[in-house]
């Protein structure tokens, strides 16, 4: 009588049918939720893993998240996967269209001061738009004058800009 004695060792790692790549995301409002990856196994039932997320991020700052899934079978055989995501901070606005600076004579009409749009094309919880007044300094004077109209907005993270118009007014010419 022969017997002969078979092991079967299992050296194969599961493997990960699908992994999300490392990102950089413009706001921190597209950050999705972790998901759960599925992992197969050649001597194993397949399985669903849930992974780990470390680091922060928030919207004025940005930050970095690191997410990590880890499976190991029943043979002592690991995968792991390791997603780094990139977080850019909130970007700051622009206004839309600002009036140049301009030079009139005393006949000519002031342009008026205008309300201006800001915006930083975001989306979600990272748009930031709106209208803003100037503040208005100096009077017409038909014998020369400086009239500044300033537009000032300061966004929830402190991103300030600032647009400035000048409009100069030539003296009236002197009568011959």
């Amino acid at each position: 009588e022969v017997s002969l004695d078979v092991v079967f060792e299992d050296t194969e790692a599961p493997v990960f049918t699908t992994t999300p790549p490392d990102l950089t995301l413009i706001c921190f409002d597209l950050l999705l939720p972790i998901e759960i990856l599925d992992a197969t196994d050649n001597c194993a039932v397949d399985a669903s893993i849930s992974g780990t997320e470390t680091g922060s991020a928030n919207l004025c700052d940005g930050g970095t998240i690191t997410r990590l899934w880890e499976h190991m079978d029943d043979c002592g055989n690991m995968v792991s996967h390791t997603q780094n995501i990139t977080i850019d901070p909130l970007e700051a606005p622009d206004f839309v269209n600002p009036p140049a600076s301009v030079t009139l004579t005393c006949a000519d009409p002031i342009p008026p001061a205008i309300d201006l749009m800001y915006t930083n094309s975001g989306s979600g919880a990272c748009l930031v738009e709106g209208m803003v007044s100037p503040t208005v300094d100096g009077l017409f004077d038909v014998c020369g004058s400086t009239i500044t109209y300033t537009w000032d907005f300061t966004d929830a993270c402190g991103n300030t800009i600032q647009h400035i118009q000048t409009i100069d007014i030539e003296p009236a010419a002197l009568a011959a």
